[in-house]
């Protein structure tokens, strides 16, 4: 984005921010006024700024085209004291001067390279637009270079893209960020804080500053190693916050268990020692590859080795607080009690596509929403009471590793008694995260009136690493106010459903009697 900053003899200084378009220059009445030279005339020149073409919005590097043009001013114009007499084009660096060189104008470039996560098509497209006129770039995947993570209104969902870009420090928005930025009422208005565009609601600051650019993260991890057991999405992350990460899953042979154990020891004697032993991937192994992974979980079972999930780790990015120290704490981490790998996944599920590159897949490939909502586990299981205050029902140790093998896959499943269907929340000092079970509708479990094209679920990414999508519910009451708008929504339905009869019964009576 081309950016000008305007300095005068008389300390007045002014910047402003160029989007694609034809502005004038001058003293009076003009795109961009500098009414304290008196040898700049009312109308003295043009800049010329052009878009980005699609290919460009993909290259950091590339910039829309800037020109200047002197509209036959009476004292002229100079570019690096060089008179311009013609149209010039201008680049990074260039100053440009007017008659009697009392005002200074500097030419710069500002970085903004955007990344998207589980934008709908339209909605992609829409911002592809808006970089193009303001000379921004539009990422495909996650990058270090990028400034900003656009994701839809309404909550965060923990997806890769969203987890790096707190990593990098990143700032996270709503594509309406882009549309203040377009829709400034002049140059040289500022452009709107990213802090008013984020996808929390802005009435709570504590929870809205959790998902804001955070320095400490970036040695979070630095007094912890990791190692993966399996294949995990949060891979790289540990590394980038000053962590120690080893990837056991690349070994199969039963001659590195005994290497593995070892060198995890040595390790732990100065930094903590993690254990991932479980991810969305484990179906996705081969047979040797789960049977070393069977060993090496018995063997750091056995070592008393603390184990924990990549949903854990993600959390502890989300909100900045590095793992716990103690071995089966009840907040973070603990023993397991059973390991659990997925033997085959669903013929009948569909596959979703996943841009992301192999070392960080999140392995979802191939697996129903039926799947998804039996693999999630959860730390802290809190039930609302009829006065929508908080009750505690976790049992003693809920916090620990457990997941439990998979009976059949129209089974459902229960964490601890509580069926998987009912509301769970998970609670922590700053944020309750909801999860809203999906419920079938219907025969084949969607009402597919409800969703038209490209307006289903099977439209939004579910390249998340929460099994099922995590809605951020800020307070108890936004929490029940969530379950009013479900229960409305299914009387809705029914009411359709009623209605859709009604009108059938009197298409017949009518046809009836007209025979």
């Amino acid at each position: 984005m081309w950016v000008l900053d305007v300095s005068t003899t008389q300390s007045v200084a002014q910047t402003f921010y160029l989007t694609a378009g034809e502005w004038t220059i001058g003293r009076k009445s003009c795109d961009i006024n500098l009414p304290f030279d008196a040898s700049i005339s009312r109308n003295h020149a043009t800049l010329l700024v052009g878009q980005l073409s699609q290919s460009e919005i993909e290259d950091i590097n590339s910039h829309p085209s800037l020109e200047f043009v002197d509209q036959k001013s009476r004292f002229g114009s100079f570019i690096n004291d060089q008179k311009c007499n013609s149209k010039k084009p201008l680049k990074e660096g260039d100053h440009i001067t007017f008659g009697a060189k009392k005002t200074i104008i500097s030419v710069r470039s500002c970085a903004f390279n955007l990344i998207s996560s589980r934008l709908r098509e339209e909605k992609r497209k829409k911002v592809e637009e808006a970089c193009k006129k303001l000379g921004m770039h539009s990422l495909r995947s996650r990058s270090r270079d990028a400034t900003h993570c656009i994701t839809e209104s309404g909550g965060i969902v923990a997806t890769e893209k969203i987890l790096w870009a707190l990593v990098y420090n990143q700032f996270i928005v709503t594509p309406a960020w882009l549309d203040a930025v377009m829709n400034r009422s002049n140059l040289a208005v500022p452009l709107p804080k990213c802090e008013d565009f984020t996808p929390i609601d802005d009435q709570n600051a504590i929870a809205m500053s959790k998902y804001l650019p955070n320095p400490k993260r970036k040695h979070l991890f630095q007094n912890f190693m990791v190692t993966f057991l399996v294949p995990c999405s949060i891979e790289g992350m540990i590394r980038e916050m000053g962590g120690v990460e080893i990837a056991a899953y690349e070994k199969s042979n039963a001659e590195y268990d005994e290497i593995l154990v070892k060198k995890i020891k040595v390790e732990s004697n100065s930094r903590n020692a993690l254990i991932v032993s479980s991810s969305s991937s484990t179906h996705s192994m081969t047979s040797d590859a789960k049977e070393a992974l069977k060993r090496r979980f018995h063997l750091l079972s056995t070592a008393n080795m603390q184990f924990t999930t990549e949903q854990e780790l993600a959390e502890k990015v989300i909100f900045t607080s590095p793992p716990s120290n103690g071995v089966g704490d009840k907040e973070f981490g603990g023993s397991p009690r059973e390991l659990r790998i997925e033997q085959s996944s669903d013929p009948n599920s569909e596959p979703i596509n996943d841009t992301a590159s192999p070392k960080t897949q999140t392995g979802l490939e191939g697996k129903s929403l039926t799947d998804m909502a039996e693999n999630s586990t959860l730390n802290a299981v809190k039930t609302l009471s009829g006065n929508g205050d908080l009750k505690d029902t976790s049992p003693a140790g809920a916090g620990e590793w457990t997941q439990k093998k998979r009976t059949s896959l129209a089974q459902k499943t229960s964490f601890d008694g509580i069926q998987q269907s009912q509301p769970n929340v998970t609670f922590n000092k700053l944020v309750r995260e909801q999860r809203i079970a999906l419920k079938p509708v219907g025969m084949n479990g969607v009402n597919y009136k409800r969703f038209k094209k490209g307006n289903s679920f099977d439209a939004h990414s579910k390249h998340s690493l929460f099994p099922v999508q995590t809605f951020v519910a800020i307070s108890p009451h936004q929490t029940l106010q969530m379950q009013t708008e479900q229960h409305d929504l299914e009387a809705l339905e029914q009411q359709e459903r009623i209605a859709d009869e009604l009108f059938t019964m009197g298409e017949k009576r009518n046809a009836r009697k007209r025979l």
